[in-house]
């Protein structure tokens, strides 16, 4: 489904997360820098597995982050007013 994911990358994936379910992958790239995101849900935890490369060094950092479905709900009231409407 998603065949253009990088091997390691995929490879953390499976390790950390081997239940969760992929829903998209997605590649940025500017001068600086190029990010390679997977996004992830497994039942309310909603989540980004990130890898930024720096393109000047070829340092690479890796970030994992998750949040609860109901926290992103949170987020969405305060910042844009959505109320309860989800």
């Amino acid at each position: 489904m998603f065949e253009n994911i990088p091997h390691d990358l995929l490879e953390r994936f499976n390790k950390y997360h081997e239940k969760a379910k992929i829903l998209d992958f997605k590649i940025k790239e500017d001068d600086c820098f190029k990010t390679e995101t997977i996004y992830y849900e497994y039942f309310n935890v909603l989540g980004a597995l990130k890898k930024t490369t720096f393109l000047n060094n070829g340092h690479i950092y890796i970030n994992d982050n998750s949040l609860l479905a109901g926290d992103i709900q949170v987020f969405l009231e305060k910042a844009y007013g959505l109320g309860n409407s989800l």
